[in-house]
Formats: structure tokens, sequence, C-alpha cells
């Protein structure tokens, strides 16, 4: 009997042992699955932090989704699922953020448009400062002589450089943007004319705003008080500004005579701008067709626009021989534009001029 007790007794506490170890067993595989569970969630998390990198630069963007592409193509890796190894990378699906990039690289292109303003001309380098031209000037005679150049001894001889050759330096600089300049606008006369660069457009007038500041800033005194026209006086740019800002204002909340006065001569000035901007987009418009006409490239598209502007012009406008020009699109004497008003007594308008450069 105590045989069979004993052996009862080693048989539970096999038993309990094997539990024991059983549910440890579990404990341990519940707790690496929790850590996986983590570490996975960690790392996607950490892994869709490109998206945000993504948004911002559409290049960086391009350069990996093209990398990971690449990859899936080559078929190195057996079963590469292209889809879920970008998800790692992206909250967006690889469609998604191709359509992105693209818009983004649309808008980019669009942003760095050559214009007349940063036309920058070809064969040529725009000069740079005195100091430079100097250096140059510096390094070509120490190779003359068969020295080496130091910015030690360049500086000391810029230190030491006479006013005589100073002048000369500067008539010499002088001379080479003048040149720079000729050579940059013919090329760009060309470069409008055949319609890949736009002429600058037209300048807007001034707001009211700016009238006031003009008006103030030439004549203080017609318009602020003895006391307010010497502190005027004696404040720098950045004060004045602020100061003219703040009696405007003051003006415009009480719609005072003067703040209509101001308003009313920048609405006068609209209509002018409205038709040299409407001749303005009719020239290059023209331009871009016969351009577009000579490539075979996107001609209804320009048609389409020209066709679109000579049917809808500004209220008012009469055609004059600045809508029909499409030559460089630079300074032009004064032409007359013509405005129709209404008289009394009159069944038709009255063709009124009013001159416009």
């Amino acid at each position: 009997m105590s045989s069979n007790t004993t052996t009862k007794t080693t048989k539970s506490t096999k038993s309990n042992k094997a539990a024991k170890s059983a549910d440890k067993l579990n404990t341990i595989v519940e707790t690496d699955n929790t850590d996986n569970t983590e570490q996975t969630t960690t790392t996607t998390e950490t892994m869709h932090d490109f998206s945000s990198r993504f948004d911002k630069d559409h290049v960086f963007a391009s350069n990996v989704l093209e990398a990971i592409e690449h990859l899936a193509n080559s078929k190195v890796v057996s079963g590469f699922d292209l889809e879920k190894a970008w998800a790692l990378f992206d909250t967006m699906s690889v469609k998604e953020r191709h359509e992105l990039n693209l818009v983004k690289a649309k808008k980019a292109k669009k942003s760095t448009a050559v214009t007349a303003d940063n036309f920058v001309p070809e064969g040529t380098k725009k000069p740079r400062g005195v100091r430079d031209l100097f250096r140059s000037q510096f390094r070509l005679e120490q190779a003359k002589q068969k020295k080496q150049y130091t910015d030690a001894e360049f500086r000391e001889a810029w230190d030491n450089i006479t006013e005589k050759e100073l002048q000369a330096l500067t008539a010499q600089r002088d001379e080479m943007f003048k040149k720079y300049e000729e050579e940059r606008k013919a090329q760009l006369k060309d470069k409008i004319a055949l319609g890949e660069v736009d002429e600058k457009s037209p300048k807007s007038p001034p707001n009211a705003f700016f009238i006031f500041k003009d008006k103030v800033t030439t004549n203080p005194s017609n318009f602020l008080t003895k006391s307010e026209a010497a502190k005027f006086s004696e404040m720098k740019s950045k004060d004045q500004a602020k100061f003219l800002g703040e009696k405007y204002k003051l003006m415009k909340d009480n719609n005072d005579k003067l703040y209509q006065d101001l308003q009313s001569e920048s609405d006068a000035m609209m209509p002018k701008h409205n038709f040299e901007k409407y001749e303005w987009k009719l020239r290059c418009s023209r331009r871009k067709l016969a351009r577009a006409e000579r490539l075979d490239e996107d001609v209804e598209k320009w048609k389409t626009t020209v066709l679109t502007l000579e049917n809808e012009p500004p209220e008012g406008y009469e055609p004059t021989s600045a809508s029909t020009s499409v030559d460089d699109g630079e300074a032009k004497p004064k032409v007359e534009v013509e405005v129709k008003v209404k008289e009394k007594g009159h069944k038709k308008g009255k063709k009124a001029k009013t001159s416009s450069k």
C-alpha cells in the first residue's frame, strides 16, 4: 500500500511539473507573439515615416519607388510582392504615389518656367563683381610669372589696390555688364518672337494705399499735421510704412472722403490696365499658336485659346495696334485706347480716347 501511494504521488508530481512546464511554455510563446506583434507594429510605423518625406520631396519618392520597382521586375527575389513591399514604406499605394509624384513634378516645372524676368542668355555668363574681376586678373598674372596662387597673396594685393586701378576695374566691369545685357536682350527678343518665352506682363496699377503712401511721402504737409509731418520726416522707412498703414486703416474704417478719393483714383486706372493685360495675353497666345504650328504641337489648344480671347475681350475694349502686334513686346509709343462712353442726348455711345503706353 505504501508502494502504491508512493507511485501515485510520483505520477502526480510529474503531472504537475508537466502542467507547469506547459503553462510556462504557453506563457513564453504568448510573450514572444506579443513582442513580435509590437516589433512589427513599431517597424511598420517607422517605415511609414517615409510618407511624410515622400510628401515633401517628390524626387526622393520617385527614386525610392523606382528602386523598389526595379527589384520587383528583376525577379531576383522569388515571390516578391511590390504592393506589400511598398506598404512598408508608404501609406499610399504604388499607383497613388505615382500620380501624386506626377502632379508635384508638373507644379515644380511650372514654378521654374523661364520668364522675361529670369531669362538667362546662352553662351555668356553674367559678369561678377569688381573684386572677382581683380581675382581673375591676379590669377593670370601669377600664372605668367609661374607662381602658385594663394588667397593670402590675393588679399594682400586687393588691400593695396590703388584708386586708379579700382576705377579702371569698375569701368571694365561696367562695360562687360553692358555687353552682357545687350546679348541678353537680343536673345530674349528672339525667344519672345518665337513664342518660347512670354514678354513681361503689364505692371498692375497701384492700389489706394500705395497712392496714399506716394502722396504723403512726396508732400507730407498736405496730409499730416505739422507735428506728424516733423515726426514722419525723422522716421526710418520701415517705421514710415507702419505709420502710414495705421493712418490708412483709420481712414478706411471711417470711410473718409480722402479714402474715397484715393479708391476712385485707383479704380480709374483699372480699365486701361485690363485692356493692356488682355492685349498682352492675346499677343503671347498668338506667338505660341505660331510656334505650335511650326512644331505641330498643341495646335488645337492654342487655336482655342486665341479664339476665346478674340471673342471675349474686356467690356468697353476697342482693338489697338498693340493687340495685333506679335513683335518682341518691348516698350511701344503711346497708342490710343478707345472706351465707349454714353452721353446724354445721344443714342449711340461716343468714343472717348485715353492714352496708354
